[in-house]
């Protein structure tokens, strides 16, 4: 190897170490950047030179021809990547969830002064006062008041509800509008990391700000992606392309026209909803369409049983200057839900309130009294969604006859409370009438739905011969059929209402309910957020920068750059004397 070849074998190493440093520089400026993947230069030797021996017929091998830097490598976790933008998926939607049900379990105020079970008492009581002391003035004014204080209560409740699904449908805004920011600088890298790859260079720097960014993504709606082999990406979200190549696909937000309290989210190019499987965009649409749902269905069903209850109480009663013969028929509530409840103002004249059962009787308190004791009454909630069947003994097949015409079953109407219709589709077993017996007074109700004897519950079912002997209910309601108890002219019936509860117990399962919402959000948010930080971790030991480790190698770098400088020097000086100080002697 010539001395002019020494000379470039050292230059390739100083320029190697030079490099070699420089990465290690850029990976301590950026050892607190999120994201970042530490990156090392990959040394390798360059191509050997064969040379030839002393003799031109032998060989003496091959030599070295110095070291070059191979490639910038980035230390790559992308199995753990994925994982952690599932987890993130996840935390990000229990935490956001966590958020708003606080809010909504804060707004409802169930745990203070002005819960809506305090206000109940409050009016329950004050029935029973008036009952024991009905012309007292006094006592029907605080009635009047604590009737419009549980008005206000469930009204005010269901507008703080509203209150929060506008507000939610703002948060839904404005993550379609990041969704579709974030989505254009995915593609824009896409498109610059594949021109890269193509040249043979390492793009590392626009891979991690790329990760960094589909991670946002997965925060916000759950999205997955896909490493193709010219290093672009395809990133999806609920099985719809987002981002392919160099293009995203735009998403739009606008109001539901079959409801103007959602917002519904879909794509520009095919008007696909979207259906994010985890992120901060289910999260909302959970709390947005079940949670807050529920809560104002149940709010309202509290109370249209209780406006129904109260006011058929009260319309069969007499006012203290009622004295015909036939109630004045007042109601004590208008509207029929909880945003709509208002005590009657025809009630502000007190002496209107009812509280007796007879004309001319200002100390009968018996009304009052009966309507006091509906707090601890039995209320069927709503009509019920179905009626399940369940013969034992020898009955099977259809709802049979018992007599031509007619389908017998007792006892079922004494232990509901309420008026409900009828709604009955018998599909086999040739019965176009079913019989109600409550205490030997038998009730029909014909097949079309209506009832011919004043029923006092409602019947919501349709038998289908392919499923049996079974009539479909749920809510924790069943009948259960012994054909051995009465023989072959009637069906005995026991009939279990579980679903049944009074105002009392019914608002306490709903309270209940919503704080099971928090905490179990609460443990979800936890739990991912454990595995989340695991998973951190893992990813910050095996790709984040370690400043000592840097250090040892800026170091050995150094060392290496100063000796190639030094043999560089070296190699100078041996030929400085070759050219200039060999082939003096003799001169003159």
């Amino acid at each position: 190897m010539s001395s002019f070849a020494g000379i470039s074998q050292a230059l390739m190493a100083v320029l190697s170490m030079q490099r070699a440093m420089e990465v290690t520089e850029h990976n301590v400026a950026n050892a607190n950047t999120t994201g970042f993947h530490r990156q090392t230069a990959i040394l390798a030797a360059n191509t050997p030179q064969s040379t030839g021996g002393w003799v031109g017929s032998s060989s003496a091998g091959q030599i070295g021809t110095g070291v070059m830097v191979a490639e910038i490598r980035r230390f790559n976790t992308d199995f753990m990547d994925v994982r952690l933008r599932t987890e993130s998926g996840q935390v990000a939607r229990w935490n956001v969830q966590h958020s708003y049900l606080q809010q909504i379990e804060t707004s409802l105020g169930e745990s203070g002064d002005d819960s809506l079970s305090l206000r109940m008492d409050a009016f329950w009581s004050a029935w029973q006062s008036v009952s024991a002391e009905p012309a007292q003035v006094d006592l029907r004014a605080t009635l009047l008041e604590s009737g419009k204080q549980m008005a206000e209560a469930f009204n005010g409740r269901i507008v703080r509800l509203q209150e929060l699904r506008r507000s939610q449908n703002l948060e839904i805004y404005q993550r379609v509008d990041e969704i579709n920011k974030v989505s254009n600088q995915v593609a824009a890298l896409n498109a610059e990391i594949s021109r890269v790859v193509a040249l043979g260079d390492s793009p590392n720097d626009y891979v991690d700000q790329r990760s960094q960014l589909l991670t946002r993504l997965s925060e916000i709606a759950g999205a997955v992606s896909f490493t193709q082999n010219d290093g672009q990406v395809l990133a999806s979200i609920g099985g719809h392309a987002l981002v392919v190549g160099d293009k995203s696909f735009q998403l739009t937000a606008n109001p539901d026209p079959l409801d103007l309290s959602k917002v519904d989210i879909t794509f520009v190019s095919d008007g696909k909803q979207l259906n994010p499987p985890s992120g901060e965009l289910l999260g909302f649409t959970d709390v947005r369409d079940r949670v807050i749902v529920e809560q104002i269905n149940q709010l309202n069903q509290l109370a249209s049983m209780m406006i129904e209850k109260v006011n058929i109480l009260h319309r069969s009663g007499y006012g203290l200057n009622d004295t015909g013969a036939t109630p004045a028929g007042r109601d004590f509530f208008t509207g029929t839900d909880a945003s709509t409840i208002q005590v009657n103002s025809d009630l502000n004249n007190l002496a209107n309130i009812a509280a007796a059962l007879r004309p001319n009787s200002a100390g009968d308190g018996e009304l009052a009294r009966q309507i006091a004791e509906v707090r601890s009454t039995a209320l069927f909630m709503g009509a019920p969604p179905a009626l399940t069947v369940t013969p034992s003994g020898g009955w099977s097949g259809g709802i049979t006859a018992a007599s031509a015409g007619h389908a017998v079953f007792e006892g079922i109407n004494t232990l509901i409370n309420g008026n409900y219709t009828v709604n009955i589709n018998v599909t086999s077993g040739g019965a176009s009438t079913i019989e109600l017996l409550s205490g030997g007074t038998a009730i029909n109700i014909s097949a079309n739905g209506n009832s011919s004897g004043g029923a006092a519950l409602v019947l919501n079912f349709t038998h289908d011969a392919v499923n049996g002997n079974v009539i479909d209910l749920g809510n924790g309601l069943q009948i259960t059929i012994d054909a051995a108890a009465t023989g072959a002219t009637s069906q005995d019936i026991t009939y279990t209402a579980t679903g049944a509860s009074n105002p009392h117990q019914f608002d306490g399962v709903r309270v209940a309910n919503m704080a099971l919402e928090v905490r179990s959000a609460a443990t979800y948010a936890r739990d991912h957020t454990y595995v989340q930080t695991a998973l951190n971790e893992q990813i910050k030991s095996e790709a984040g920068v370690n400043l000592d480790e840097e250090a040892a190698n800026m170091v050995k770098f150094q060392r290496a750059y100063q000796a190639s400088a030094r043999m560089m020097t070296a190699l100078d000086e041996m030929l400085n004397t070759i050219i200039n100080g060999m082939g003096l002697v003799g001169r003159s």
